[in-house]
């Protein structure tokens, strides 16, 4: 499944109820991303799926105290561009979880 705005993703997650949300932070507001986040968190259908985040900016590098997972409230990050090698051990990893 694939959406193409913030919205769109909160509704088909919402009606499809996927195994992993793949959310990218950048889309047409710097603020969509972390807003998409959160409505997901709230929601009774998506509050426990788990979201990894995809972005070209690597927060690792600029949020001292908390890593991007944490602070954001998702179960993985990864930094774009995506390694493949990387992406499969982060799905890996997160739905062992």
């Amino acid at each position: 499944m694939v959406a193409h705005s913030g919205e769109d993703g909160r509704k088909l997650a919402s009606s499809e109820r996927p195994d992993l949300i793949f959310l990218d932070m950048m889309m047409e507001t710097w603020s969509e991303g972390s807003n998409v986040v959160i409505a997901l968190r709230v929601s009774v259908e998506t509050k426990d799926t788990p979201i990894i985040l995809v972005s070209s900016v690597n927060f690792r590098n600029t949020m001292a105290d908390e890593a991007p997972e944490e602070a954001m409230e998702v179960d993985g990050y990864i930094v774009k561009p995506v390694e493949p090698q990387k992406l499969l051990e982060q799905v890996k990893s997160t739905l062992k979880a």
